[in-house]
């Protein structure tokens, strides 16, 4: 499995807008959910180093959702673990580290080196955002809180498929581990890295 940091959600606004939030909005009651749907609301729904994290996500995430989606993945919400973002300010949140010969994402407490000649580390290197999308329900809203009812086996499965390949882009990289059964190479926990 392919861990990464935070969970996030990927849907559609009932008027078919695309958002980004943190897993732990859906299910919350707010008088309004924190679904972020453009930068500006970045800024203004979330705090800190959130506030770059989810500005590049709505950017990177939304403009490959689109308006060509909709009509395939609006009644869903994707769940998913971010691999990696490249922060325009040059901070420290990216976690990707480009070197010659491979690409180091240091996603949670480990290193995921791809090597050149890998079939992902092309657009690894060129990516500016990572993700692996691993759950999918069908959203409901009901009385201010976003839900998602789990979809399971084959049409799990295809939907995922169908959106990991829809996010996928020049900036976006998007994956599903548990299909593709990808192997990368591990290196030790972050904290042992020099």
């Amino acid at each position: 499995k392919i861990d990464g940091s935070p969970s996030i959600v990927l849907g559609f606004t009932p008027d078919g807008r695309p958002f980004v939030t943190y897993k732990g909005e859906i299910g919350m009651i707010r008088d309004e959910p924190r679904l972020v749907t453009s930068e500006q609301e970045a800024s203004t729904l979330f705090r800190g180093p959130l506030v770059t994290l989810y500005k590049n996500a709505i950017r990177l995430f939304g403009a490959r959702m689109g308006t060509s989606a909709k009509e395939d993945f609006s009644p869903y919400l994707f769940q998913g673990d971010l691999l990696f973002f490249e922060d325009p300010a040059g901070g420290e949140g990216g976690r990707k580290k480009q070197a010659p010969d491979s690409v180091l994402i240091s996603a949670n407490s480990v290193t995921y080196e791809v090597k050149k000649g890998h079939p992902y580390f092309e657009r690894l290197a060129q990516a500016k955002i990572g993700i692996v999308i691993h759950t999918v329900g069908r959203r409901e809203i009901r009385e201010g809180r976003v839900l998602a009812r789990p979809v399971e086996g084959a049409d799990k499965e295809r939907l995922i498929e169908a959106f990991v390949n829809h996010l996928n882009g020049e900036d976006v990289f998007a994956i599903d581990p548990w299909k593709k059964n990808v192997r990368v190479g591990i290196k030790a926990p972050l904290d042992d890295q020099t």
